[in-house]
C-alpha cells in the first residue's frame, strides 16, 4: 500500500512526466496486489474530496512528496 501511495504522489506532483504516468500504469498492471493497492489509495484520496484542501493534509502531501523527490535525487 505504501508503494500505491507513492505513486500517487507521484502522479499528483507538478512536473509528472509522461515517462512517470507511464511507470505507474506498468506498476499497477504489474500484479493484482498493486492494482488493489492502488484502487484502495485512489479511492481514499477520492473520497477525502474537500479534506483533500485541509491545512494538515496539504503538509502531509508536501512532506510525502519531499521524500519522493529526495529518493528521487538519490537514485542513480
Amino acid at each position: 500500500m505504501a508503494a500505491a501511495a507513492e505513486w500517487l504522489a507521484r502522479l499528483q506532483s507538478t512536473d509528472v512526466t509522461p515517462e512517470t504516468r507511464g511507470a505507474a500504469e506498468q506498476w499497477i498492471g504489474a500484479s493484482p496486489e498493486n492494482a488493489w493497492a492502488w484502487d484502495e489509495v485512489n479511492a481514499l484520496w477520492t473520497h477525502l474530496g474537500d479534506a483533500a484542501e485541509d491545512p494538515l493534509a496539504r503538509a502531509m502531501r508536501a512532506r510525502a512528496r519531499a521524500a519522493v523527490e529526495g529518493r528521487r535525487k538519490q537514485t542513480p
